[in-house]
C-alpha cells in the first residue's frame, strides 16, 4: 500500500533565479543507464509512493534533497512515478531546485532554478514509469546541500491532476530527506523518493543504494540497483560510507 503522509512547504522562499528554459522529459519503462549518474537510489519493487497533486483547495508537492560529496553540473533528474488520472498526461509541472542549511534542513532557503515542462501524453495511468527531465544545466558545489521539489504548475485539468513519486520505503540515504509541501506547512518525509542525479559530464557513481524491503545492509556499493549492466564494464566508483 502507497504511503501518503506528512506535509512541508517553501512559502516566503528567496527566489535569485530565472525559471530556465528548454527543459524536456523522457520516459521510459526501465531505469536509466548509469554511465552519467551521479547519486541514485532505487529498489527493483513498488514498495510504495507519496502522492503528489494540486487540487482547488490545498496543493501538496514532493521532493528530494542531497549532498554531492564533489562538484558537478546537474543535467537531468530521474524520478519513478505512476500516474493515477486520466487528467494527469500533458500536465504542466516544474522543478523547483535550491539550496538547504543542510541535511536535516526541509524547508528550501533559497531556489536557484526552476525547470518547467509538460508531462508525456502518452504517460500510462496505473503503470510505473521512470520520468527524466532534462534540465538547462545547474552548477553544484560540493559538500553543499541542494534540493528538488516537483510540482503541478498547469491550469484546468490540473486540478484532476494526480501521481505518484515512489520511495524506498526506507530513510536509506543519510546526506538528504524526502520532503512534502501541503498549504504552508513543511515537513520532512521517512522515506527517500527514489531518484537519479545525472551528470553529462562524468562516467562513475558516487553514491548508490540498492535498498530492498527487508533488506537489513543500508549501504551498497550499488550492484543491487536495478541495472541490467555489467557493473565491471562500468567503472563505477561509490563511496564506501
Amino acid at each position: 500500500m502507497c504511503r501518503r503522509i506528512i506535509q512541508w512547504s517553501i512559502a516566503g522562499l528567496l527566489v535569485i533565479a530565472a525559471p530556465a528554459a528548454a527543459t524536456t522529459v523522457t520516459m521510459s519503462a526501465t531505469p536509466p543507464p548509469p554511465g552519467d549518474v551521479v547519486i541514485a537510489v532505487d529498489v527493483v519493487e513498488d514498495v510504495g509512493c507519496y502522492l503528489c497533486s494540486h487540487g482547488r483547495a490545498q496543493i501538496q508537492d514532493l521532493g528530494q534533497t542531497f549532498r554531492p560529496p564533489v562538484p558537478f553540473t546537474l543535467a537531468k533528474i530521474t524520478l519513478k512515478v505512476r500516474a493515477l488520472t486520466e487528467e494527469t498526461p500533458g500536465e504542466s509541472v516544474t522543478l523547483f531546485l535550491g539550496s538547504y542549511s543542510g541535511p536535516g534542513d526541509y524547508d528550501m532557503d533559497v531556489v536557484l532554478a526552476t525547470e518547467t515542462v509538460d508531462l508525456p501524453l502518452d504517460l500510462p495511468v496505473g503503470e510505473v514509469r521512470y520520468l527524466t527531465f532534462h534540465l538547462s544545466g545547474l552548477d553544484l558545489e560540493a559538500d553543499r546541500q541542494y534540493g528538488f521539489r516537483f510540482a503541478f504548475t498547469g491550469y484546468g485539468c490540473v486540478y484532476n491532476a494526480r501521481i505518484d513519486l515512489l520511495h524506498v520505503a526506507d530513510d536509506a540515504y543519510p546526506d538528504g530527506l524526502a520532503v512534502q509541501t501541503a498549504g504552508t506547512v513543511a515537513t520532512p518525509l521517512g522515506f527517500d523518493l527514489v531518484f537519479y542525479l545525472h551528470d553529462s559530464n562524468i562516467t562513475s557513481i558516487i553514491f548508490a543504494d540498492g535498498f530492498e524491503s527487508g533488506d537489513t545492509s543500508m549501504w551498497s556499493n550499488g550492484s543491487d540497483l536495478p541495472w541490467e549492466h555489467d557493473r565491471a564494464s562500468m567503472n563505477a566508483t561509490a563511496i564506501d560510507r
